[in-house]
């Protein structure tokens, strides 16, 4: 059965009942109004903080204090956002609950390959450039990209998108290419642009992999601790933001393989997953 838009025990606001007639359109707007919230929180921490980053040449992934100002800090600010909102819409228990998994074994490829890239990664790290406080700020850095991301791309926009009345095939299509725009804003930030073009596409790929983790998984906390061992080990392996797939060395090529693995997943999800919208099941 489709749960009600409104449950009892929930007041019904114009606010809410708003967001819970879904759709593609109030996913793009969740998206960037996140986004737009975002940057702003972002530019004012760095700003405030700019002291504690020093030269902006240096690399600041080895800088705990860097680390902190310029990357942790506003991404507290972006889980705080994302919180708020899904909050005012008591959509916590919907998102987080269990759900019926789609138990197909080819899906598990996407999270085991994040597994595995995770782990050449951390071994390819060169430890030794980096200290005991700037790992810590880094594994909570990515703690908080997997809790926040997941919770927008895979939580409030495949919902959005479910109750719009969308089948599978395109919730993934449409929620990936969300993600992918939420990591445009590495624009911002003064990346190169093949930089920004190789990070949406990795973005849209992974996206795709995610989504197809949380299928299998049937959890979107799932999810977020699978999100949350790609980014961490990227950086420390990488020794920058999205730098996994660029450049050389272990964090490059298996980010080129894992981008591979993505990739073909999302080939075969084109075909393997429905058309029909699964409401009654994700509402």
């Amino acid at each position: 059965m489709t749960e009600p838009s409104h449950p009892s025990h929930i007041a019904r606001t114009p606010w809410r009942s708003f967001w819970e007639k879904g759709g593609w359109w109030r996913a793009v707007l969740a998206t960037i109004g996140y986004l737009l919230l975002f940057v702003v929180a972002s530019v004012v921490i760095v700003k405030l903080g700019h002291s504690a980053i020093g030269d902006s040449t240096k690399n600041i992934a080895t800088d705990a204090k860097a680390v902190t100002v310029a990357l942790l800090l506003p991404e507290v600010a972006g889980a705080l956002i994302a919180t708020a909102f899904v909050a005012s819409l008591a959509w916590f228990p919907k998102l987080l609950r269990r759900r019926p998994r789609q138990a197909r074994w080819w899906m598990w490829i996407a999270p085991a390959t994040m597994v595995v890239a995770a782990v050449v990664r951390l071994i390819g790290t060169k430890w030794s450039e980096y200290s005991g406080a700037a790992v810590v700020a880094i594994l909570a850095l990515g703690i908080l990209v997997g809790y926040t991301e997941e919770l927008l791309a895979r939580g409030v926009n495949v919902r959005l998108l479910q109750r719009g009345g969308y089948g599978e095939r395109t919730v993934m299509i449409a929620s990936s290419a969300l993600f992918a725009l939420m990591h445009s804003v590495n624009a911002i930030g003064g990346a190169k642009p093949v930089e920004i073009v190789v990070t949406i596409a990795f973005a849209f790929c992974y996206g795709a992999a995610m989504y197809l983790t949380l299928l299998v998984t049937g959890s979107l906390v799932w999810a977020m601790v699978f999100h949350a061992l790609t980014d961490p080990t990227t950086f420390l392996a990488s020794g920058g933001v999205d730098s996994g797939t660029l450049g050389s060395g272990a964090a490059a090529q298996v980010g080129a393989w894992a981008s591979l693995i993505y990739l073909v997943l999302f080939v075969v999800a084109l075909f393997a997953l429905p058309r029909s919208s699964q409401r009654e099941v994700t509402s």
